[in-house]
């Protein structure tokens, strides 16, 4: 109750300097007043670009075992497996509809709006391919949301099996 905190704390060395500033002005003068000042806009500075850029390096690392804890990353792997190889290594498309193939057939004509159409298609296939392939794995991922549901089945079932210890080869008397 009448302990300062100070106190309980060991030496707060500074990682740039290698010394405990604390210490160095720990006696209640002017000068050790705007000593105090300096250092905390120095730890501010310390913050932001020394732990800052060390805590977000070490979040990055550490994302792929977060994201493997938690069943929708399944869903993920299940989406990028359907885009490469399913599309990329296999070339599988989506079909098109039957009534799009009726109307090619019924239509012998010149169209302007399909012309159109096929040329902006095509410009925006050769300036933006990675837009274009983001379109792609969006169209692919609503005409097959079986594959992704099923995904989200693995990963609640791996979740539950390793939870419950049935993964690693133990048994339990429960029902």
């Amino acid at each position: 109750f009448g302990v300062d905190d100070d106190e309980d704390q060991g030496p707060n060395i500074d990682p740039l300097f290698g010394v405990d500033l604390d210490d160095l002005t720990k006696e209640p003068t002017l000068l050790n007043t705007i000593a105090k000042a300096a250092i905390w806009l120095h730890r501010l500075n310390l913050r932001i670009f020394y732990y800052m850029p060390i805590n977000f390096f070490l979040t990055l690392m550490s994302l792929p075992q977060a994201l493997m804890d938690t069943p929708p990353i399944l869903c993920g792997v299940a989406l990028i497996l359907r885009q490469l190889v399913g599309n990329v290594i296999l070339g599988a498309e989506i079909p098109a509809s039957e009534d799009g193939e009726k109307k090619k057939k019924k239509d012998t004509g010149i169209d302007p709006v399909a012309m159109v159409k096929s040329g902006v298609t095509n410009f925006m296939s050769s300036t933006f391919p990675t837009l274009v392939a983001m379109y792609s794995a969006f169209t692919h991922l609503r005409s097959d949301m079986y594959v992704v549901i099923c995904g989200v089945f693995i990963g609640v079932l791996y979740t539950n099996l390793a939870e419950s210890s049935i993964a690693f080869g133990t048994t339990s008397d429960e029902l």
